[in-house]
């Protein structure tokens, strides 16, 4: 049976290692251009201290500055593509980052500021290319195409493509969708 916190002399809470009171999701996921979110649960009583994300150091700490992180004052940051949100009804701070690239896959921390030892919880993200979509055409040759999900509904119009046989196609004009 884990053993229970015990208060140190200043108040704060000394921990037994792995005990932890930060909880959150130990991976997600998302594609290239997507957005994700990570909610991390923190214990009562530290709804005013320092909540940061950033990239895992050695053993339990953050390698360099946080990559973003609220403040005493303020439960809200933004910085680029990314954002942080702290709930303090809830005690639940949520990461949000935008606009997706292969390059965010990774390992990272969400994390509570504390006197002696921050809190933390590693999460490992996944981003994936984005989605492809199969496609029926239709006209005298008939067959199918695998385009990315984002062609078929950013684009007004389209070039309408025969596949006849295998590396073979032709261009049969546009047409506007």
């Amino acid at each position: 049976m884990p053993r229970q916190p015990e208060h140190s002399q200043n108040g704060n809470l000394a921990r037994a290692a792995g005990c932890w009171a930060l909880t959150g999701p130990h991976s997600v996921q998302g594609t290239v251009g997507g957005s994700l979110s990570v909610s991390c649960k923190y214990e009562e009583g530290l709804e005013t201290n320092e909540k940061f994300w950033c990239k895992p150091g050695s053993f339990l700490s953050c390698d360099g500055p946080y990559i973003i992180a609220t403040s005493e004052h303020k439960s809200f940051a933004h910085k680029e593509r990314i954002s942080i949100v702290d709930d303090q009804t809830r005690q639940v701070f949520t990461v949000t980052m935008r606009n997706l690239t292969t390059g965010d896959t990774g390992t990272y921390r969400c994390g509570v500021e504390r006197t002696l030892l921050n809190d933390r919880h590693t999460v490992k993200v996944n981003v994936f290319p984005e989605k492809s979509r199969e496609v029926s055409l239709g006209g005298e040759c008939g067959g199918t195409a695998v385009l990315p999900a984002a062609e078929l509904t950013s684009r007004a119009g389209c070039a309408r493509v025969r596949v006849c046989r295998a590396g073979k196609r032709s261009h049969a004009g546009s047409e506007a969708t």
